[in-house]
């Protein structure tokens, strides 16, 4: 019950009686639980949906923000209720097609997906794409514009890993077909070094020439094997190295390859 009550007063200006009116509000009360019980469950159910759901009115102001819209944009729905999209969600220089877009949708013309980025409360930008919906009022108007958005940023980024596997994998081919191709030629100077230096006695001035010829051939297939390995086309035996002596073969290797501008300490 709902009572309201005034004093009545005689000529001393003294109370002699209360006048109250009583009236049962159950049904009322019943209603406004009703409608309670009907925001939360929606409110719920907005949070819950994995996709962004907005809802802005006709002048652009956010009436709506649910879970998923503040873990894309680092907002809380608590800092932009009351505030226009685009004021500083949108970056400034898509702010003018996000308008005309919006300008489209309160006319109730429903473009069937755009995109735009969004600037995140620590100023990164992502990349949205948007469905979207609208409430309308007694005269058939559009009252109320709901985008729908799903985050696309990870899967750009996805997408830029997948290209960057793609052309890791086409380099590890080519690199392997060089290599290969590589090897058949090392493998007949290294024939032909093996047959000179059987041919040559010790002490001939020549010998000294072609052990270091092959000992290049053999650096050579070493790195052969470490191209053919990176193309899958040979597999790795893993075995105990002399660390020092390799980061000084490399050291020299590099010292001819990098330009003057670097400077190279080991």
């Amino acid at each position: 019950l709902e009572s309201r009550a005034v004093p009545l007063r005689n000529e001393k200006n003294e109370i002699i009686a209360l006048l109250a009116v009583t009236r049962d509000v159950t049904q009322r009360r019943e209603a406004q639980e009703e409608l309670r019980k009907e925001r939360d469950f929606i409110a719920k159910v907005l949070d819950i949906v994995g996709a962004m759901v907005l809802v802005l009115d006709r002048t652009g102001t956010i009436v709506r923000f649910n879970h998923a819209c503040e873990e894309v944009s680092g907002y809380p729905a608590t800092e932009v209720l009351g505030r226009h999209v685009w004021d500083f969600l949108i970056p400034p220089e898509q702010v003018p097609a996000v308008k005309q877009v919006f300008a489209s949708l309160t006319a109730g013309m429903f473009p069937n997906r755009y995109e735009n980025h969004w600037v995140t409360k620590d100023g990164k930008h992502k990349l949205i794409a948007w469905s979207n919906t609208a409430l309308l009022n007694a005269s058939n108007e559009v009252e109320y514009v709901i985008p729908t958005g799903i985050d696309l940023s990870g899967r750009a980024k996805r997408e830029e890993q997948l290209r960057h596997s793609q052309k890791m994998e086409s380099l590890g081919t080519l690199a392997g077909g060089i290599a290969h191709d590589f090897n058949n030629i090392l493998t007949a100077i290294t024939g032909y070094g093996s047959l000179l230096q059987a041919k040559l006695a010790d002490n001939e001035p020549l010998k000294a020439y072609v052990m270091q010829m092959m000992t290049s051939a053999a650096r050579a297939a070493t790195l052969t094997q470490g191209l053919l390995a990176y193309g899958r086309k040979q597999l790795l035996y893993p075995v105990p190295v002399n660390l020092n002596e390799i980061v000084n073969r490399v050291g020299v290797f590099l010292k001819r390859l990098i330009g003057e501008d670097i400077d190279l300490k080991m």
